[in-house]
């Protein structure tokens, strides 16, 4: 073991070793950052998985049309949570909100389009949906419930009081 000791420090006081063992740290380092960065993890690969493959059970993956999805492409990556209404039609009125804290997914084939993950029960009013909804993104930080929201507009009502009548 000693002599081993004593044959690398004669080796290391040579500055052409002392180069050569340097250059082949870099050039591992480089190395190892460039598998780093290129290197995608497993959880991530999703390419030849079809969507209703990671659809958890008595979910629905809903295919939406969003009014601000150019705004959202630049926001979100893969998925975010939002928040859905249907937009003013007037500029007068404020929007309707449908649902809250959505799953919003971007689709795997096609990155401008979005749908929602949402109880299987629950779809059936997001499809009831007449206009192009807009989406508001929320914080990620607490994981709770998705809440569709099945609000009937309330109908005015015109009371004449006797004699007023049109």
């Amino acid at each position: 073991m000693k002599d081993l000791k004593k044959h690398f420090t004669v080796w290391f006081q040579n500055p052409r070793n002392r180069m050569s063992l340097m250059a082949g740290l870099v050039i591992l380092s480089m190395l190892a950052v460039y598998q780093a960065q290129t290197a995608v993890p497993e959880a991530v690969k999703v390419e030849n998985a079809s969507p209703d493959e990671y659809i958890p059970e008595g979910y629905s993956l809903v295919p939406l049309m969003i009014q601000n999805s150019e705004a959202l492409q630049s926001l979100i990556g893969a998925f975010a949570v939002v928040n859905l209404y249907t937009p003013s039609m007037d500029g007068i009125t404020k929007g309707t909100l449908v649902g809250k804290k959505i799953k919003l997914l971007r689709s795997p084939n096609n990155p401008e389009q979005f749908s929602a993950l949402v109880p299987s029960d629950e779809a059936a009013l997001l499809l009831a949906q007449p206009h192009p909804l807009m989406a508001v993104v929320l914080s990620r930080a607490k994981n709770e419930k998705s809440e569709m929201i099945n609000k009937k507009p309330k109908k005015s009502r015109v009371q004449y009081l006797p004699g007023d009548a049109p």
